[in-house]
């Protein structure tokens, strides 16, 4: 009887089926060494080639021509190239964490390394120093972590896509703040790009203020700091006080932004999604919301994503004045909490 040892269509059968699963974790690519160490020939590998069922793509790496192309088949294509001298880095790291505000980005990858022929279609970034905690693996990638991340990608990309980026890293790591002010002294004296952009963010920034929750929120931070507003808190609770017009202690809303003091200023933002806020049932509780705000003393200002985008300035302009008449009518009654962060 024929066993997996001594037949050698078995053989050939587990090889084919270790190859697939390989080619699928890749997105479709691998490498010649990879193919070499499964067990395939020189003379296999130029076969697939010839017969179409392969493409070679950068020196060393092919493609499955049956897996449909991606960006994540390029950038696993890159780092296969790199032959384990390089990770993810900078725009491409952000897009592999999934972090807001990076859109199309290049193939980057981050090495040691001194002397590379750097194919096209590839950005190859330079470092002295990649310690073992400056990596990690995730989602199909050796991929720089997100401390790391955050650094390289503060010089590549403006303040504004930054802090968005930024924001969303701190979504998936509270401590992350931690460490970014930690490595700030030590990634700092080697003169790189960007490090005053980090500092910036860290310094405007309540290291125990929650995330926010969108880039259409961090865009917003933006608008108001250039307003000259104080710093608002975020997801802010508002509840009715015993014996107010509206119902005593009963919770209203959670504003996006406000800034609600014992002297009374009572100044809210409210930023909208169209669609949601287009839905019937939405629409009503706004309205219901907006009512029981205006009684209860409150200026609410409500912004949509194209005002904030298309429209900075009239973003500003309005809240500078619904700020002015949201002092000028301020009572004593503080109405609201902080949300405590999640």
């Amino acid at each position: 009887m024929k066993t997996s040892h001594n037949d050698p269509s078995a053989s050939t059968k587990l090889r084919e089926q270790r190859l697939r699963h390989l080619v699928a974790f890749q997105f479709g690519a691998i490498g010649r060494q990879q193919a070499l160490a499964e067990g395939l020939g020189p003379d296999a590998i130029k076969y697939r080639v010839r017969s179409g069922e392969w493409r070679r793509v950068l020196p060393g790496v092919f493609i499955v021509n049956s897996v449909l192309p991606s960006w994540n088949q390029k950038l696993k294509a890159a780092e296969l190239w790199a032959c384990g001298d390089a990770v993810v880095s900078h725009r491409a790291g952000a897009a592999v964490w999934e972090l807001d505000g990076i859109e199309h980005p290049p193939v980057e990858l981050l090495t040691t390394k001194g002397s590379h022929l750097v194919p096209k279609g590839i950005i190859l970034h330079r470092t002295k120093v990649l310690a073992r905690r400056d990596w990690a693996e995730y989602g199909g990638f050796r991929v720089t972590g997100l401390a790391r991340t955050l650094f390289d990608l503060a010089g590549v990309v403006d303040p504004g896509t930054f802090e968005a980026a930024a924001e969303s890293a701190l979504r998936r790591n509270r401590n992350l703040y931690g460490d970014l002010v930690a490595r700030l002294d030590e990634l700092g004296t080697q003169g790189r790009n960007g490090i005053a952009v980090v500092r910036e963010f860290l310094a405007a920034r309540d290291p125990d203020a929650a995330p926010t929750e969108s880039v259409l929120e961090t865009r917003f931070l933006r608008l108001a700091r250039a307003a000259g507003l104080p710093e608002l808190v975020r997801q802010y609770v508002v509840r009715a006080p015993s014996g107010s017009p509206v119902g005593g202690d009963r919770f209203i809303t959670r504003l996006d932004f406000a800034d609600a003091d014992p002297e009374g200023t009572r100044f809210g933002i409210r930023l909208n999604g169209k669609a949601t806020h287009l839905v019937p049932e939405q629409w009503q509780k706004d309205q219901t919301q907006g009512n029981d705000l205006e009684v209860l003393g409150w200026t609410v200002l409500d912004f949509t994503w194209e005002d904030v985008v298309d429209r900075p300035d009239y973003v500003i302009a309005m809240m500078q004045r619904g700020y002015a008449r949201a002092i000028s009518t301020s009572t004593t009654s503080p109405l609201g909490s902080r949300q405590s962060a999640l």
